[in-house]
C-alpha cells in the first residue's frame, strides 16, 4: 500500500500540468470573458483550461460558507463554490492548487466571480454555485511544498469605493479597533 499524505487523500493527484490561464486571460478571452463583466450570469467551461492559484481565504472560523478563495499568480482573485465544510482542514491560505476547469462552470454573482455549477434561482438568474464535493475532489491537484507567495492588498478607502474588484483577494487591515 503506497502511503497516503493530505495531497493524495485530497484532490486529484493524476492531473498534470498544461495549458493554464491566468484570470486576464480568462476575462480577455472572446469566449469566456463576457461571462465574467456581467451582474449574474455562468458559462460550461469546454476547453481544456487550468489555473494554477493560491487559497487566499477558508472557511476556517466559519467567516466563508462553502467557498474557497483563491488569487492567480497575478493577483486576480475568485471563488470556488463547493457544497462541502471543513475544507480550511486541506485547503489553507497559501496552499497552491492546480484546477482543471473542463466541465465546471465559471460566472459572477452579484459581480463576485466564480467557478462551480449553475444555479438557477426562482426569479430565474443563474450564476455559479455550489458544486458537490465529489465533483470537486475530481477537478484540483494540491501542489505539494511550495512557498506562500500571497501579498495581502492593503485595504484603504480608495478600495473601500471600488470593493468589487477586490472580492477573494487577501486583505490588510491596518489600525483597527
Amino acid at each position: 500500500m503506497d502511503d497516503v499524505t493530505t495531497y493524495t487523500a485530497f484532490g486529484n493527484d493524476t492531473i498534470t500540468e498544461h495549458n493554464v490561464w491566468t484570470f486576464q486571460q480568462l476575462r480577455e478571452s472572446e469566449k469566456y470573458g463576457s461571462v465574467l463583466e456581467q451582474y449574474r450570469d455562468t458559462m460550461l467551461v469546454d476547453d481544456d483550461i487550468q489555473i494554477k492559484v493560491r487559497v487566499t481565504g477558508n472557511d476556517l472560523g466559519g467567516n466563508i460558507y462553502n467557498k474557497v478563495a483563491v488569487q492567480d499568480k497575478n493577483g486576480d482573485a475568485m471563488f470556488i463554490c463547493v457544497y462541502s465544510g471543513g475544507m480550511f482542514s486541506y485547503l489553507p491560505v497559501g496552499q497552491e492548487l492546480l484546477v482543471n476547469l473542463k466541465g465546471l462552470y465559471i460566472g459572477t454573482y452579484g459581480y463576485q466571480r466564480q467557478i462551480g455549477t449553475p444555479y438557477t434561482t426562482s426569479s430565474g438568474n443563474t450564476y455559479p454555485g455550489r458544486m458537490a464535493n465529489e465533483l470537486w475532489q475530481k477537478h484540483f491537484k494540491l501542489i505539494p511544498d511550495t512557498d506562500i507567495d500571497i501579498t495581502p492588498v492593503e485595504f484603504t478607502k480608495e478600495i473601500q469605493n471600488n470593493i468589487d474588484d477586490f472580492a477573494g483577494k487577501l486583505m490588510l487591515i491596518r489600525n483597527v479597533t
